[in-house]
């Protein structure tokens, strides 16, 4: 699967990166899919006397993943539906690491859907309706769960992504691509709701996924990842999480072994 991604996706893997050296705290390091509730996450834990230090790097879903196997990072963080299963992460998680223990453990249930400037002025309903009608898309790097959806929604309305407006241009993050809608640079993006509402942009709900956090077993046991653990179960920070707009927590901090 590694292989076959990484040479139709044109795609990279990371395999080295540079870390500050771990303190007396400890250090945390997330990769994988970008995320407002998981950057909110990374920053409570700073905030904590007691927790790591926490470093997050976005690369997306399936690069995350890559990169937690290489022993980049101890969490990745993914949202990769399978259409065959109706479930999330767990068969591209099992695929990467054969033989070897993980968790699954849920952030939040998160909207997805179309960002379109204020008062939605070409009236956009779905992707299909906006690509055909001559909308110009910005699209997200290979490789991130957000592009696997827009792949998806596209292949399911038999509509060619050579034939898109925008289908090459592509950014990291859900603000970037936000930010080009607000701009003018971009008709319309497939992206979270709070990314659309922090540049004063319109948002048409599509879709709800689970974003997870997928970590080897000897990292969800171990002392590093324990403040995050119990952050996931404080109802004070689940509703921070609900606050963000577009996210739901009634799976937050649920742990299934893969």
């Amino acid at each position: 699967m590694e292989k076959f991604y990484c040479a139709t996706a044109r795609a990279y893997a990371v395999d080295f990166v540079v870390l500050p050296e771990e303190g007396e705290r400890g250090l945390l390091v997330i990769v994988g899919s970008d995320d407002l509730a998981l950057d909110l996450l990374a920053r409570r834990l700073r905030e904590r006397e007691e927790g790591p230090e926490v470093i997050t790097m976005a690369m997306g879903s399936l690069e995350g993943l890559i990169a937690l196997r290489h022993g980049v990072g101890h969490v990745a963080g993914c949202h990769l539906f399978d259409a065959e299963t109706g479930d999330f992460n767990r068969t591209h998680a099992r695929a990467l690491f054969p033989g070897r223990d993980l968790m699954i453990v849920t952030l939040a249930h998160r909207q997805q859907g179309l960002i379109v400037p204020a008062g939605n002025p070409r009236g956009l309903r779905d992707l299909a309706g906006a690509v055909t009608g001559g909308a110009r898309i910005v699209n997200r790097n290979r490789g991130s769960g957000t592009r696997v959806w827009l792949d998806r929604l596209l292949a399911g309305a038999d509509v060619d992504p050579l034939c898109v407006a925008g289908y090459e241009t592509e950014v990291m993050t859900h603000d970037a691509a936000a930010r080009m809608v607000a701009e003018g640079a971009a008709d319309v993006a497939l992206g979270i709701r709070p990314a659309a509402a922090a540049h004063g942009l319109d948002f048409v709900p599509v879709l709800e996924e689970r974003y997870d956090l997928v970590t080897p077993r000897e990292y969800y046991e171990s002392a590093v990842l324990a403040p995050l653990l119990d952050l996931l179960r404080d109802d004070a920070f689940k509703q921070a999480i609900v606050d963000l707009g577009g996210y739901v927590t009634r799976d937050t901090g649920t742990a299934t072994p893969v």
